[in-house]
């Protein structure tokens, strides 16, 4: 536990707001 842990937690979160930000650029393109 620890570092390791802490470093992947990060990386998933970073993941979730890329995939949110690609979420939302999709939504607004089928908009247009």
């Amino acid at each position: 536990m620890g570092v390791k842990t802490d470093k992947r937690n990060y990386l998933i979160k970073k993941a979730d707001v890329n995939i949110g930000l690609f979420i939302i650029l999709f939504s607004f393109c089928r908009m247009a």
